[in-house]
């Protein structure tokens, strides 16, 4: 599973207890100092690592890249 994220794709993904805007993650990160690390390539900017994420938007994110089950 992916554990760094953009404060766009974090927003994209319209996750519980987070904000749905870019402008918002970005705020909401620098006042509860989520961990971070540079962006490598284009754009630049930060990624913000999954474990600086409520609990609920975790779970949902990890439900939402889960591989489903096959049946046989």
């Amino acid at each position: 599973m992916k554990e760094w994220f953009s404060a766009q794709e974090l927003a994209d993904l319209k996750l519980p207890a987070l904000p749905t805007t870019k402008m918002g993650l970005l705020k909401k990160s620098a006042k509860e100092n989520w961990k971070n690390r540079p962006r490598v390539g284009f754009g630049g900017g930060k990624e913000y690592h999954i474990s600086s994420l409520p609990e609920i938007a975790r779970i949902q994110l990890a439900v939402m890249t889960a591989t489903p089950a096959i049946k046989k």
